[in-house]
């Protein structure tokens, strides 16, 4: 069978280090001529083909030095971010405990206010019956003393009744700045029509209950401000 080969044949063949022999490339023309080719001569002749290079001064100079602008500037505006965060949040949280604060102590203020004003009432109305009714034993000691008794509970309901007068405005404002509009969301509107009719007789059945009368009135009754004006 005659040979196909071409006429030059070129072999390359590669031998790795060996002991101090770098490693080196062998290229074989015909099996006769024999070139040996080493590392350092490869890294020469790269260098050649790849040419001298240029000095940058963009990527030498202004690249390591924007770089290093960047990450100041993204480091310092992230720990910016950090701490507006966290003040915000702690601004929020010094808000919601003063706004705690207050709603407990207006509803506090609120419910001794309404218990005041009940109990003086129904001191006052047995009071009343007492110094209306009884008319016997003027004379008798233990009927003075009950006679003093309903007197001062019959005064103490005055001074009661003014208080809670002078302070009414007052507590209703209260109420509707520190717990119905936090918790709401709204600011409920209430006059003396949604009470009274307009020959001053009440609306509200004092004899039922007062969450139902307000439902029957279309009035809110989850605002403290309309329970407090029923009072």
């Amino acid at each position: 069978m005659p040979d196909e080969r071409p006429k030059s044949v070129v072999e390359i063949q590669s031998r790795p280090a060996a002991g101090a022999e770098p490693a080196h490339v062998s290229v074989s023309i015909d099996g006769d001529r024999r070139f040996i080719v080493r590392t350092s001569d490869l890294e020469n002749i790269g260098s050649q083909l790849r040419g001298r290079r240029q000095f940058s001064v963009f990527n030498s100079i202004g690249l390591p030095i924007l770089i290093s602008l960047l990450t100041v500037v993204g480091t310092t505006t992230i720990g910016q971010v950090i701490q507006y965060v966290s003040w915000r949040n702690s601004t929020k949280l010094q808000t919601a405990t003063i706004q705690a604060e207050r709603a407990v102590a207006t509803f506090q203020k609120a419910s001794i206010a309404v218990n005041k004003r009940y109990y003086a009432t129904f001191l006052y109305l047995a009071a009343a019956r007492d110094l209306v009714n009884r008319k016997n034993d003027v004379d008798n000691k233990l009927y003075k003393l009950d006679s003093e008794l309903s007197q001062q509970r019959y005064r103490a309901f005055y001074v009661q009744l003014k208080s809670w007068n002078d302070d009414y405005d007052q507590t209703l404002s209260a109420i509707d700045y520190n717990l119905d509009g936090p918790v709401l969301g709204e600011h409920e509107l209430v006059s003396y029509a949604d009470f009274a009719n307009k020959d001053g007789t009440p609306k509200i059945d004092c004899g039922q209950m007062l969450l139902s009368e307000l439902q029957r009135l279309k009035l809110n009754f989850n605002s403290l401000k309309v329970q407090f004006a029923t009072a």
